[in-house]
This record gives structure tokens, C-alpha cells and sequence, in this order.
């Protein structure tokens, strides 16, 4: 669960870690190289966790397709950068499906797990950060927690992702919702088929199980609070692991950021 409103009080206390950036890409059929940047983390302290990050992206790969089941992730090696950033080098072999394990490795930081570790890395972990666990549980500042849902900051005001549900409704479907926070209602509405056509792609790609999948938009609707609830849901879904995954992903790609750009209340005011 992403823990955004209360993540900006939490960041001003204590210093807790964040993706910076992060980069995969193939280099063979059957391996990917990439590297995580992580700012405001203990060098010492996530070194420590080596084989927890391996266990914790080995276990999400063989997850995103049964392509994947013998892939392996190995870091290979932990920097520490000038400007005290740490970044951690890694590779991944057996890899069967190229675009399923590459879309897993950028959702896995997302996940609970991976959170779970990350907050083992905070330079305060053993002063006062060790008793406000809902901060680390959030994995970033409002501003790192908000972009790692996918989000667009045009004229100030920020266009994000505050939560985004799914579930598997039947053997070949999913339903889900996305609730998007600082998005004009009308603008945001006027974007269901490059939502939809943004999904479908990504679910596509996902896996040879999933080539027929489509993403549709159900319902647009605005909350009580002013958010925008985008409520979905998706068919001929193939393989399940992989369309959730990608499903979570989504929201973090620069088609989807490029989209959510278009919907804020400032488009009509500078």
C-alpha cells in the first residue's frame, strides 16, 4: 500500500530512501543488464542487502511468465557515487521472455517487498526512523512516492497516481481502478481512448500469452475529495502474473506520464 499523504511530515524527519533512477535493457537473448540509483541510503547498510534484493527480483521475474521461470537476477556490485548517491549494478540470466522480465524489473521497486528491504537502508534506521515504519513503508518523499506511481508535473501542480488497484475477476480478465490525484475531471475524461490504447499496448507486450489482451475504460468519475477515479477492466488476458504486473507498471511509463501531462488544471492557464 502506498502511503502518500502522510509521506511529506515522515521525509522532514528522516532521510528515507528513494529510486533516483533505473535502467534495464537486453544484452542477448536471454539476458539483462541494469542498475539501480538510490539516493538517501546507508552505503553500509544496503550492501548488507545483497541477497535480499536478489531473492526479492529473482522471485518477481519467474513471476511476470512462465517464460521466466528460470531467470536469475545477481547484483553485481554496489557504488557509491559522488554526490552520495548508492548505485547498485546487477545482470539477469535465463531469461525467456524479454519484455515481461524488463517490464517486471522497472514494477518491482513498487512492491512491498522490495519497500520492505529499502527501509532497512535509511541512514536513521536505528534512531528515529525505526519508529515511524509508515514512513519507510511509503519508499520516498510525497514528491518519490507520487513519481514512483507515475506522475506529471506541469505548472506547479502535480498529476498523480495516489492508488491503483486490480484483481483477477475470471480466468482471462481483470478489473482494477485508478485513483488519480490533481487531474482536471474534463480533461482527464477526454483521454479514455489514449488510456486505453496506452494499456492495451503495454498488456500486449507483456507476454506471448497476453497478444490479445484489452485494457477498457469503464468509468471516469469524480470523487468527493476531487480526485478522478478511473475504473477498468481488461480481457483475453492470457497470463495472469504478467498482465498484473504490467498493470502496475503502466503508470510509470513515459506514454502514461505523456497522457496524465495532458490533465492537469494548469493546461489551460499558462
Amino acid at each position: 500500500m502506498h502511503i502518500i499523504q502522510h509521506d511529506y511530515f515522515f521525509s522532514a524527519l528522516i532521510a528515507i530512501p528513494t529510486i533516483a533512477s533505473h535502467t534495464c535493457s537486453s544484452t542477448g537473448s536471454n539476458t539483462i543488464t541494469g542498475s539501480l540509483c538510490i539516493s538517501k541510503a546507508d552505503f553500509a547498510l544496503l550492501s548488507a542487502q545483497k541477497e535480499s534484493f536478489e531473492s526479492c527480483f529473482t522471485n518477481q521475474l519467474r513471476l511476470s511468465s512462465s517464460l521466466n521461470i528460470g531467470a536469475i537476477f545477481q547484483v553485481h556490485g554496489f557504488e557509491q557515487l559522488a554526490n552520495g548517491d548508492c548505485q547498485v549494478s546487477y545482470g539477469c540470466s535465463g531469461v525467456g521472455h524479454q519484455p515481461s522480465a524488463l517490464t517486471c524489473l522497472k514494477a518491482t521497486p513498487d512492491c512491498d517487498e522490495f519497500k520492505t528491504i529499502l527501509g532497512k537502508c535509511c541512514h536513521s534506521s536505528g534512531a528515529i526512523g525505526g519508529g515511524l515504519g509508515i514512513g519507510l513503508q511509503a519508499g520516498g518523499g510525497l514528491l518519490g512516492g507520487l513519481l514512483n506511481l507515475g506522475s506529471s508535473l506541469i505548472g506547479g501542480l502535480l498529476a498523480a497516481v495516489s492508488s491503483h488497484t486490480c484483481l483477477a475477476t475470471g480466468a482471462d480478465t481483470i478489473t482494477g481502478s485508478l485513483c488519480i490525484s490533481n487531474a482536471d475531471f474534463e480533461l482527464l475524461s477526454a483521454q479514455q481512448d489514449s488510456f486505453e490504447s496506452c494499456f492495451t499496448s503495454q498488456l500486449q507486450a507483456s507476454s506471448p500469452l497476453n497478444n490479445k489482451a484489452t485494457w477498457k475504460v469503464q468509468k471516469c468519475e469524480k470523487l468527493a475529495n476531487g480526485d478522478c477515479q478511473v475504473s477498468y477492466t481488461c480481457s483475453g488476458v492470457g497470463h495472469q502474473p504478467s498482465a498484473q504486473t504490467c498493470l502496475k507498471a503502466t503508470p510509470n511509463c513515459d506514454a502514461f506520464k505523456t497522457i496524465l501531462g495532458k490533465c492537469c488544471h494548469s493546461q489551460g492557464g499558462k
